[in-house]
């Protein structure tokens, strides 16, 4: 078996699709094999086949594989995290092809529809994943492509020899830092790397190379597992009195708040289960498809965005208790010294609004009395 990158992928499906075969085809090709390999291991399922589709091609391979599956006599769910009408091209022909055959679409972005899913993937027999393909990562606000955990394995090695003053190979050739003395620190040069990881690839590649851990979302699961674990927040210290849907709380709060829903979205979870999320979506969903990563992440964690500013209008500042680090300098002292229980060093606070100084001298004051550790 030849194993190729994400990036030799792409590049072998459009020298193909170039030189004759049509996208679709590929596609068909593709979710058949998936499928055939299933059945044989498949051969007396205790439980339905769960295909998860995202709404890019990743998705119509994943609409062939329920299919032929299904044709085959496995019993099959199709869940998809988006709705029907956002799935485009080759992967919309598929969707189609799967709808005409009586195929049901359970639509991640009704409401309930995630804690559904959860129910039945506890009785599946296997679950295909057909959410992302060539990677997925923070690269979403230029509408580019992710990384995969093997990539970036390779690229902390090559971080890490490089730093340590070894020529190393990357890519077709080969570089070394080549800065002489008093143009850069002498080598090696020690760098503390800290890795995000959300899932167990990520985490397995932490516990590999990485010094420590760096998280968001309030994920804390892992964290006693270093010693050095950093959990990114939100959020502020409210004032005696003070609002959550005031205009300061806005400023200040909003852009963290409004992070849980672009967060969803992106992870294919059900938006409309937070607090007017679906005016959220729908003001989202206005933006045509290749644009919307656009609309998505303009003034993202730095203020409020046309999606963002009709949710705030409609209700979502109710959320901000759950979504971010806010509330009275005793409730934040309570709230991080809670984040320390569960393993986490450090926080790295990321303050908005007009008054920055202000933000990180109220946080600095709530997290001061927080028992040493």
């Amino acid at each position: 078996m030849i194993v190729v990158t994400a990036a030799e992928m792409r590049a072998l499906d459009r020298w193909t699709i170039e030189h004759g075969t049509p996208g679709h085809v590929l596609m068909e090709r593709a979710g058949a094999g998936a499928a055939r390999v299933l059945r044989e291991r498949l051969r007396r399922p205790r439980g339905p086949a769960i295909v998860v589709c995202g709404r890019g091609n990743n998705g119509g391979d994943g609409f062939v594989v329920a299919r032929h599956l299904r044709r085959a006599g496995v019993p099959v769910e199709v869940w998809l995290a988006a709705r029907a009408d956002e799935v485009g091209g080759d992967a919309a022909r598929m969707l189609t092809a799967w709808r005409r055959g009586r195929g049901r679409v359970h639509e991640l972005t009704a409401a309930g529809a995630t804690q559904a899913l959860g129910r039945r993937l506890a009785e599946a027999a296997v679950v295909v994943d057909a959410l992302f393909g060539t990677g997925f990562s923070g690269a979403r606000a230029i509408g580019a492509k992710a990384s995969t955990w093997s990539y970036v394995r390779n690229y902390i090695r090559v971080f890490r020899d490089l730093l340590g003053g070894q020529t190393v190979e990357w890519g077709d050739g080969r570089m070394r830092m080549m800065h002489p003395a008093g143009y850069a620190p002498p080598r090696p040069i020690t760098v503390p790397i800290a890795i995000s990881a959300l899932g167990p690839k990520g985490l397995a590649v932490a516990q590999e190379l990485g010094d420590g851990l760096f998280t968001v979302n309030g994920e804390t699961d892992f964290a006693t597992q270093f010693t050095w674990a950093a959990l990114g927040v939100h959020g502020t210290v409210l004032g005696e009195g003070e609002t959550l849907d005031s205009p300061r709380i806005r400023a200040a709060a909003g852009p963290g708040n409004a992070l849980a829903y672009h967060a969803t979205y992106e992870f294919g979870g059900d938006v409309t289960a937070l607090p007017a999320g679906q005016v959220w979506l729908d003001s989202i969903n206005e933006t045509p498809s290749q644009d919307r990563h656009l609309a998505i992440h303009d003034h993202h964690l730095i203020g409020l965005n046309k999606a963002d500013e009709a949710a705030w209008s409609a209700g979502s500042w109710s959320a901000i208790l759950n979504t971010t680090l806010t509330g009275s300098a005793a409730q934040l002292t309570e709230s991080i010294t809670a984040i320390a229980e569960q393993g986490i060093t450090e926080i790295i606070f990321q303050p908005t609004g007009p008054d920055i100084q202000r933000e990180l001298e109220a946080f600095i004051d709530a997290a001061h009395d927080v028992p040493a550790h």
